[in-house]
């Protein structure tokens, strides 16, 4: 990038509302790699997580987005990598398969690894759950018949961490 004056220097903050937004999106984590690598190197294993992945449990939204498109079923089939990359719409996403792709080390038991992570992507998801029902309940906003019901659901997912994974019922019967 440029400064005004056409010389190499730092981005100068703009107040033109159509600027894009100088925060960048979250890096993608170790975990949120090695689930891309897997679900882009192993075809065998998408159906299990179709049924067993809720994007929503990806925090970083470029991941969430390739993720998606990876489990995405046309003509009877998953979508391919190479295919994704003309489907994403940033080129932080393309950069992203593309380096997923460039990996070279191998998966060792790419199925285990994928409960593992599937796994860890749920526990946090509900952790951040958690921790929004435990405020809520700590609130002297929240009025006392309100938060016994919030202390039921705390519980209650909490419990959902120790239990197993389950798959994802359809809402199409």
């Amino acid at each position: 990038f440029k400064t005004a004056g056409g010389k190499p220097g730092t981005r100068h903050e703009s107040n033109d509302a159509t600027a894009e937004p100088t925060d960048p999106l979250p890096r993608r984590t170790t975990h949120e790699f090695w689930l891309l690598k897997i679900l882009l190197s192993h075809d065998e294993i998408l159906d299990w997580t179709r049924a067993h992945l809720h994007p929503e449990w990806i925090q970083n939204p470029v991941v969430r987005e390739i993720v998606e498109h990876r489990l995405t079923i046309e003509d009877g089939h998953a979508v391919q990598p190479a295919a994704i990359l003309h489907r994403v719409n940033s080129d932080q996403a393309r950069s992203l398969v593309t380096e997923t792709l460039a990996e070279e080390r191998p998966i060792p038991n790419p199925q285990q690894q994928l409960i593992d992570l599937v796994t860890r992507f749920r526990n946090e998801s509900l952790d951040l759950e958690i921790a929004e029902l435990t405020r809520s309940i700590n609130s002297p906003e929240t009025p006392d018949t309100d938060q016994v019901g919030l202390i039921r659901e705390r519980e209650l997912l909490k419990s959902s961490k120790r239990a197993p994974l389950i798959p994802i019922v359809s809402e199409i019967s």
